[in-house]
């Protein structure tokens, strides 16, 4: 049995988490030369959070594959390779939908929007009990020794090394340890406390995994054009309360009949932990989203009073926090792989420095620690707005339109550096990827579209402030949308009545067409690289 490996007393680094962030990184130390030790504790029933994939967090799989010389990563950023060889209980992630609802019309398509994913090799939704145990076998092919049967009790921290106290009472020492999870033995010895990001707190959240969830296509038609609601992540948006349903399709021996799903419930006004039921109640004014979650049934619920939070310490010599051990955020727009990707890429860099000086003094990850503080705030600030906007769709839809704008242009630049790889001229787009970390990206973001997700961001606070209506905010920002050199004439994203977007030939050639000619500079370099299909050169 593979949790029988034999653990070496001194491995250089030791990682916990069972999770995608911790087996990436894991297989990537191991592939280069550092005596790793995985400590993956399994649960596969808890419910995941924002675990669909995205273009960008698919292009920054495939960089971490090609940087570091793992192939098998390429795996979360494909989806026929994802459900062939990876996860078949895995499902496509061919929209993103929101489903508008207000009381006095109920849902209502007229206020409703379907993104249909523009993607090179598709998307997917993970589940997650296969894709981690997936990865947890990728690392130990790379050399990694995994354990799921073991846990530490006790962390020390010495001069030259960490102990690691292990729950069989077996000792050992490494030279650093970096915490996915949240351990208790580490929060132990760093002393930190989980705090807001901000002043403001954010929204109450539940999250569930369920069995036996139809697809919102049995209660309201998809939009003209767009695929079935299940066929991807679904927003149910009004009064307050937002969830977010991801579909798996029916998945072997799980308990309960029906489809499995994961169930993500923001909360504008008050905290306490909520129920299912208490979800159902307050789905009362929205009678189709609740005609559709009361026909699953919770195999199980997690109930938190803030969505976001972070770790007052990140960082101590001989031992790094990342990701969710370091910090929580915005729960609905798919945060999870993106932020992972982006981290594994980061931090493998700098842990790998730190390996080759054997030198893991704090200030060594004092990049990911500014990085991972920025993300917090960034992502809060996020999960406030969309607590603002869910009282009104219209405010609502257009905060998800420039979001969306936003993921584009993150993930043309990644790929852009992807296509670089190779090239003398990597080495500078490889820099580039560490900057701005107070902001909460390592990726350049276009000053023009900084500014408007600022401003949008500022409607949305404002309104949630009663200065003024939703649907003024809303027309503002559609204003700004209309006004926008960035956006792509094909996307009629200040236009409230366009609710479908599917980035057909005809509309990719018409882009190109207009990135050649109109578009600014820094767009043009991101669109012409890319090319119609991916197939462009960069520059």
């Amino acid at each position: 049995m593979a949790d029988h490996e034999t653990i070496s007393e001194r491995p250089d680094i030791v990682v916990l988490g069972g999770g995608v962030t911790a087996g990436m990184l894991a297989a990537v130390l191991a592939r280069h030369g550092v005596r790793t030790l995985l400590l993956a504790e399994h649960d596969s029933t808890s419910p995941g959070r924002g675990v669909n994939t995205l273009p960008f967090s698919s292009f920054f799989s495939e960089l971490i594959a090609a940087r570091y010389d793992v192939p098998e990563i390429t795996g979360l950023g494909r989806a026929d390779r994802l459900r062939g060889d990876v996860s078949a209980r895995s499902g496509a992630q061919r929209t993103i939908g929101f489903a508008a609802h207000t009381r006095r019309h109920g849902y209502d398509p007229a206020l409703s929007a379907q993104f249909n994913l523009p993607s090179e090799h598709g998307e997917s939704l993970l589940y997650r009990p296969d894709v981690d145990a997936w990865i947890q076998q990728v690392a130990r092919r790379r050399g990694a020794v995994v354990r799921t049967d073991l846990r530490p009790v006790e962390v020390t921290v010495h001069t030259d090394s960490v102990e690691v106290t292990l729950d069989d009472e077996r000792r050992v020492r490494a030279q650093c340890l970096v915490d996915t999870r949240g351990d208790e033995a580490v929060g132990r010895v760093l002393g930190g406390t989980r705090n807001p990001p901000a002043e403001r707190s954010s929204p109450a959240l539940l999250t569930a995994r369920v069995s036996g969830m139809p697809g919102f296509e049995d209660f309201a038609r998809p939009l003209p054009g767009a695929p079935r609601w299940s066929e991807g992540v679904l927003h149910h948006v009004g009064e307050g309360s937002w969830v977010g349903i991801t579909h798996f399709g029916g998945v072997p021996n799980a308990p309960g009949a029906g489809d499995i799903a994961d169930v993500t419930w923001g909360r504008s006004d008050g905290a306490g932990e909520a129920t299912w039921s208490d979800l159902l109640h307050r789905m009362r004014s929205l009678p189709l989203a609740r005609a559709q979650l009361g026909r699953a049934r919770p195999l199980r619920i997690e109930s938190s009073e803030s969505s976001c939070w972070v770790s007052s310490r990140r960082t101590a010599d001989r031992i790094l926090l990342l990701d969710q051990a370091a910090f929580s955020g915005d729960p609905m727009f798919a945060r999870d792989l993106t932020t992972s990707t982006e981290l594994v890429y980061t931090a493998a860099a700098d842990l790998l420095s730190a390996f080759r000086d054997r030198d893991f003094r704090a200030r060594r990850f004092d990049y990911l620690d500014r990085l991972q503080l920025g993300m917090a705030r960034a992502q809060h600030r996020l999960a406030c707005a969309v607590a603002d906007a869910s009282t009104d769709p219209a405010l609502y839809s257009m905060l998800s339109r420039v979001w969306l704008l936003g993921t584009m242009f993150a993930a043309l630049t990644v790929k852009r550096v992807l296509k670089l790889h190779g090239t003398p001229a990597v080495e500078h787009a490889l820099a580039e990827l560490r900057s701005d970390p107070e902001r909460g990206t390592s990726y350049p973001v276009l000053p023009e579209y900084r500014s408007l997700w600022e401003s949008t961001l500022r409607e949305c606070e404002l309104y949630g402030a009663g200065a003024g209506s939703g649907r003024r905010a809303a027309a503002r920002i559609s204003g700004l949308l209309e006004a926008s050199s960035i956006v792509p004439p094909v996307f009629d994203f200040a236009d409230p009545d366009d609710r479908v977007y599917a980035l057909r030939f005809r509309k990719r050639l018409r882009m190109m067409r207009w990135a050649g000619r109109r578009a600014p500079g820094s767009v043009r370099r991101l669109l012409l690289s890319y090319g119609l299909q991916g197939e462009g050169k960069a520059t």
